[in-house]
């Protein structure tokens, strides 16, 4: 158990108020830390991206299956009052390949696709937003740059392997 710094034994010295086991107890800290940092990094260096992709499309297949399971009819006005559920499931879907970590020397690539993947999300939301409030010029622009994202994000997850991603719910 780690004792306060500033608690010192009678036959302790310090100085400048730093004792021995202070900087015992700090380097122990700095050292774990350094460690658990340095263990991540290699963990998620090893990740290839056949991983990746497996991985991706395991998340796809079950975030897609949520959006499936809502139940929306084919026709545009119910699609657009699904949005904040299917936005929703779209940004958990997109936190979890976050996690996934970076395939080694695909990590550019996968940074960029999560990143228009998030803004295809926003764009969705500001779409609903704006049409919600009667405001239909920013909805239309919202809704093709959300579509225009969307189309680059599957192209990029084709590419990268992630075949499920790239098909959509």
């Amino acid at each position: 158990m780690f004792i306060h710094p500033s608690a010192k034994g009678d036959a302790e010295a310090s100085y400048a108020g730093i004792t021995l086991k202070a900087l015992t107890q700090g380097g122990l800290i700095f050292v774990v830390g350094a460690a658990l940092i340095y263990l991540g990094r290699a963990a998620a260096a090893d990740l290839t991206l056949s991983e990746w992709a497996t991985s991706a499309n395991r998340i796809c297949d079950q975030g897609y299956e949520r959006i499936r399971a809502l139940n929306i009819p084919a026709d545009p006005a119910a699609q657009f009052r699904a949005l904040p559920q299917t936005t929703q499931i779209s940004t958990e879907i997109n936190q979890e390949i976050q996690a996934i970590g970076r395939p080694s020397g695909s990590e550019a690539n996968v940074d960029r696709l999560l990143a228009m993947a998030s803004q295809a999300n926003v764009e969705a939301r500001r779409e609903y937003g704006a049409w919600s409030v009667g405001d239909t010029s920013n909805a239309q622009a919202a809704f093709s740059q959300a579509q225009s994202l969307s189309a680059e994000v599957q192209r990029l997850d084709g590419e990268l392997g992630a075949n499920a991603c790239a098909l959509g719910p």
